[in-house]
């Protein structure tokens, strides 16, 4: 890719890999704390088949003389699940910290009881704009 602004499509691909892993690690933590192992496994492998397929689709379609469609794949899913585990982990202290507060203030048996759209939605929000700030943070446009 030439020096200088990126295409927007690169920019959307790029933001949706980022965004797809960050949503998929506060919904894993969400399902381990919050729904007591209660993992939404379908929407966890449709966001990474999602996010993978975009990064690999933005490899292809602006870096195709470097990359197979095999390598292409296989190096963004492992990447996925490198960058969903390394925001997992940093999202641990903010949901460690809610839950210390949750747990002081009797909030935590609301949150236990929380409708499951509602379960889904909030951990799904709070990954994906993580996400979406640290890949803010890392870009180098």
């Amino acid at each position: 890719m030439e020096k200088g602004h990126p295409p927007r499509l690169h920019f959307f691909l790029r933001c949706t890999f980022f965004m797809m892993a960050g949503a998929v690690a506060g919904l894993l933590l969400a399902g381990i704390s919050i729904q007591r192992w209660s993992i939404e496994w379908q929407l966890v492998l449709a966001l990474t088949v999602v996010g993978t397929a975009s990064a690999s689709a933005d490899v292809l379609i602006y870096e195709r003389q470097q990359w197979s469609i095999f390598r292409a794949c296989v190096a963004w899913s492992a990447g996925f699940c490198f960058l969903t585990f390394l925001m997992a982990i940093f999202l641990v202290v903010p949901y460690a910290i809610l839950a210390g507060i949750s747990k002081v203030f009797g909030i935590w048996e609301a949150w236990e009881n929380i409708s499951n759209f509602w379960a889904t939605l909030i951990p799904f929000c709070v990954g994906a704009i993580f996400a979406y700030g640290g890949w803010r943070l890392l870009d180098d446009y």
